[in-house]
């Protein structure tokens, strides 16, 4: 590889990772010294794949391969030794130096070829041998006659590659193109490929290219670009989006700014549209830079912000969504002003907010609402896209500036709107997500519902991953079978946020059911998305829920492996809530497993997180990997003989806070029972343990979870069996009646470590 695009390297890099499940060999030839490509690739691989990463470094040749090389390219004819030494001294073992000396022996007469052989004349013992290999290059170029030397320099402007269809227009002054193009063959200048209709011709070699280029002269080069530009734009007329990269480059090159900027911005749109953000970034980026620094007129703030908008964009898409709020801000003050962002502003805000959502959602009639401006659209869909990047850094920003935002919906019809729908949802989400009231989001999500658009199909989808979240978090479990349609979906329109949070709850609802391969199949598709989308986001939610999988199954040893690729990953992106989740999955992993100083040390790492996250999710999840770890150390500690007291007053405080937390958090909330529950049994309080595991087993019959409600009964099982417990049963059924339960159920959804616990238990009572 000689160069590649961000969007090309993110490619290869998506590829690589299947060596990970599938026998596939991949021989990447980098040239070294190439810090954006080869070097680039090559450090990845050596982060992320050093297991099934082999680096080979190609050495120069030494002087008997040399020797050898030289012998095949002249079908063994003999060379005067010293004309021999002289090739391998200045050559110093590069092969396609060696190669390019002979040819130009060839190009000189030193070496004629009769036939099939190779006949060495006595000019020989005049050669001269330039010192670089691009001399040796432009020496060729030099003995070609002037129309064909300029051809190949037309050539070499274009690119590596270039089409017949654009060197012939480029070219219009040169005749006799096909004889030419022929001979710069023969020469083994070029290599021919394809239709003239398609990719027709390219340099051997890119020293080649780069070498010729670099003999023009810089104002004809100017020239030469510029022409090649409009050649361009003459001859793919019907089909120019797919050149908008290669226009921007050569009017760059040209100098021609206005024209740079356009097709730059061009660029960074046809990206968007194909999920290449990285691309898109670095066109939008160029096409700003290049318009700020344009002397030769005053900067347009309208142009400005329309580019500064169109990079919020392409970096939410990304998943760098701290970059994209403050372009998202950029362009929201740029219309309307600054949010509040003063602790007095926004409580005077506050409650004028909240009521005017609920006036003008509930009571305003749909019929003196109006339809939105291409502004007001404009904002609907930037508070939207902003509401998701906040959601993974500052939650608390979140829902304030949300209500703040409202405003501009609330005279608005929003079945009239693409984004409209999605924000009452989201709105929803935010109540419910951050406990601060499930009956208001409730009320919201019914609104949404019954005024959505059943033809639009993003409000669909939004509509679908806001239910699954709230199925999780506060509702019932239950499944539906719309992944293959949801995935269809937001891949046909570009939406990756709904899909991915969509698979991610349901994955989780799945994994509740105990239904391990249900589970599975929908992170298989989140992680289709994230190869299919170039979004960090959607990366460490995959990381964050297939971390979930393996810790809900106990499925350790791998868990431990991939835990430690998923902190890699997500700690150097500014997705904190992803990362305090993983660490949170990360703790009780190897709390079970019995390492608990690195269990401990995940979960201060998630508890300093916590500080900004005010979220019934994460300090319910942060309390339960606490009230695990405990656990854990004082079993420990009373297996030692050493006093537990504090340990367990710990615990106590704990285990109520994640009771109190995990009510708005239905997925924690079996757990949380049984956790308050073993704390009871540990101070011997075992009236309230029994009333604990009671509470525990009815609320996962209620919400219907089958994985953690088999370790209730295993726990209880262990609980009945204690003979210095007085009771001995629980409904009317016995301790063996839970432990055969709790085995029966294990069997059935294959969770291997734990029968491995319950068969150490059944060992160890007998």
């Amino acid at each position: 590889m000689h160069w590649a695009d961000a969007s090309s390297i993110v490619f290869l890099e998506s590829l690589f990772k299947l060596v990970r499940k599938n026998q596939i060999l991949f021989i990447n030839v980098f040239r070294p010294g190439h810090e954006d490509t080869g070097d680039c690739i090559s450090k990845y691989l050596e982060e992320n794949l050093r297991e099934d990463y082999i680096t080979i470094e190609i050495s120069p040749l030494v002087k008997t391969e040399s020797l050898a090389l030289i012998g095949n390219l002249l079908h063994n004819s003999s060379m005067p030794a010293g004309v021999c030494e002289m090739i391998i001294r200045k050559t110093e073992g590069n092969p396609f130096f060696i190669e390019e000396v002979i040819r130009s022996f060839i190009d000189d007469g030193i070496i004629e070829i009769k036939g099939n052989e190779f006949y060495i004349t006595e000019k020989i013992h005049q050669a001269n041998i330039p010192e670089t290999i691009n001399e040796v290059i432009l020496s060729r170029v030099d003995k070609l006659d002037e129309k064909t030397k300029d051809l190949l320099k037309t050539a070499s402007v274009i690119g590596r590659n270039f089409y017949f269809k654009v060197l012939e227009e480029a070219a219009d002054t040169i005749g006799e193109l096909d004889e030419r193009l022929q001979y710069l063959k023969e020469v083994q200048l070029i290599n021919e490929g394809g239709k003239k209709d398609e990719i027709e011709f390219l340099f051997k070699h890119a020293l080649a290219q780069q070498a010729t280029y670099d003999s023009i002269l810089r104002d004809t080069r100017k020239k030469m670009h510029l022409k090649i530009a409009r050649s361009i734009e003459k001859v793919f007329s019907d089909n120019l989006p797919e050149f908008y990269g290669t226009l921007a480059y050569h009017y760059e090159k040209a100098e021609n700014l206005e024209k740079t900027e356009e097709y730059l911005i061009k660029a960074g749109d046809e990206a968007m549209k194909t999920a290449a953000s990285s691309e898109a970034i670095n066109n939008y980026n160029k096409a700003l830079n290049l318009y700020l620094n344009n002397k030769e007129h005053n900067p347009d703030p309208q142009i400005i912000i329309d580019i500064e908008e169109k990079l919020a964009f392409a970096l939410f898409a990304k998943g760098q969504n701290v970059e994209a709020v403050k372009y998202f801000d950029k362009v929201y003050t740029y219309y309307y002003g600054p949010i509040p962002k003063k602790k007095m502003q926004i409580f005077l805000t506050f409650t004028k907010d909240i009521f005017s959502l609920i006036k003008g959602v509930f009571f305003s009639k749909e019929n003196k609402k109006r339809d939105a401006t291409p502004l007001e659209n404009k904002i609907i869909k930037l508070i939207h896209f902003k509401g998701h990047a906040l959601v993974t850094f500052d939650p608390k920003r979140l829902f304030f500036e949300t209500l703040y935002l409202t405003r501009h919906i609330k005279k608005i019809r929003l079945s009239g709107t693409i984004f409209g729908n999605s924000i009452i949802m989201s709105i929803s989400s935010i109540f419910f997500w951050t406990g601060r009231s499930i009956y208001f989001a409730n009320k919201l999500i019914d609104f949404s519902s019954k005024s959505r658009d059943e033809k639009n199909l993003r409000s669909w989808l939004f509509d679908s991953y806001i239910k699954a979240l709230h199925t999780y978090l506060v509702s019932v479990l239950k499944t539906d079978d719309k992944s293959d349609e949801i995935y269809d979906a937001g891949t046909k329109i570009g939406e990756f946020w709904p899909v991915s949070v969509y698979m991610v709850f349901n994955a989780l609802i799945q994994t509740e059911l105990g239904n391990r391969k249900d589970a599975q199949d929908l992170i298989n598709k989140l992680k289709t998305v994230c190869d299919s989308f170039e979004n960090s986001l959607s990366i460490s939610q995959y990381y964050r829920v297939q971390l979930a999988i393996y810790k809900k199954f106990r499925e350790m040893e791998t868990g431990i492996v991939f835990s430690e690729e998923a902190i890699k990953y997500v700690s150097a992106t500014d997705h904190t809530g992803m990362m305090l989740l993983i660490y949170c999955s990360a703790s009780i992993i190897h709390s079970l497993h019995g390492d608990l100083d690195t269990a401990r040390d995940y979960l201060n790492k998630a508890n300093k997180l916590l500080l900004n996250f005010k979220i019934k999710l994460y300090q319910s999840m942060c309390l339960l990997s606490e009230s695990v770890l405990l656990v854990e150390e004082i079993k420990v500690s009373q297996a030692g003989n050493n006093n537990s007291d504090i340990l367990i007053r710990k615990l106590a405080k704990t285990t109520k806070a994640l009771v109190k937390q995990s009510h708005k958090v239905h997925g924690n909330l079996t757990e949380a029972f049984q956790m308050r529950a073993i704390y009871y049994w540990l101070i011997k309080n075992q009236r309230q343990s029994i009333k604990y595991f009671q509470k525990s087993i009815d609320w996962a019959d209620y919400y219907g979870t089958k994985l953690e409600l088999s370790r209730t009964y295993f726990e209880l099982g262990k609980f009945l069996s204690n003979p210095k417990v007085k009771y001995n049963k629980l409904n009317g059924h016995s301790a063996s009646h839970y432990l055969d339960k709790a085995k029966a159920m294990f069997e059935e959804m294959d969770l291997q470590w734990d029968l491995g616990e319950y068969q150490k238990y059944m060992d160890n009572n007998d």
